[in-house]
C-alpha cells in the first residue's frame, strides 16, 4: 500500500501533541496491546510478538492507514519513526518520517533517538 499524502500532516499533529503533553504521549506510543492474529497479520498494522502473542501499539495502528513502504530499504514498514531519549530516560522527543530516521542515526544524534 502506497504512504498516504498526509503523512506528513500526521507526524505534525503528533509533534504538536507531544508538544502539549509530553508525558501523555510518551504512555501512549510505548504501549503494546495483545491483539488477534487478524490484526497481527494486517498487511499494513504494525505488530510485534510479545510472550507468544501479536501486539500493537498507537503508531502501529497509525501506520496501518497511512500505508506501508512497498519496496526499498523499509519495505514492510510504516511511514512514522517514534524517536525516544536515549541518555537514560528513554522518553519520547518527537516523530519523524521513517525514511528521515536514518539520517538521524547516521550523524550520531544520539539524544534524539
Amino acid at each position: 500500500m502506497a504512504i498516504r499524502a498526509d503523512t506528513d500532516d500526521m507526524i505534525a499533529f503528533l509533534n504538536d501533541l507531544l508538544a502539549l503533553d509530553p508525558h501523555f504521549m510518551n504512555e501512549l506510543v510505548s504501549r503494546r496491546i495483545a491483539c488477534s492474529d487478524a490484526i497481527g497479520d494486517h498487511p499494513t498494522v504494525q505488530a510485534m510478538m510479545i510472550d507468544g502473542r501479536p501486539a500493537a501499539g498507537f503508531i502501529g495502528i497509525l501506520s496501518g492507514y497511512l500505508g506501508t513502504f512497498d519496496d526499498g530499504p523499509y519495505k514492510g514498514y510504516g511511514p512514522i519513526t517514534a524517536l525516544f531519549n536515549n541518555s537514560g530516560d528513554g522518553k519520547l522527543t518527537g516523530f519523524i518520517r521513517t525514511e528521515c530516521a536514518v539520517d538521524v542515526w547516521d550523524h550520531g544524534k544520539d539524544d534524539d533517538l
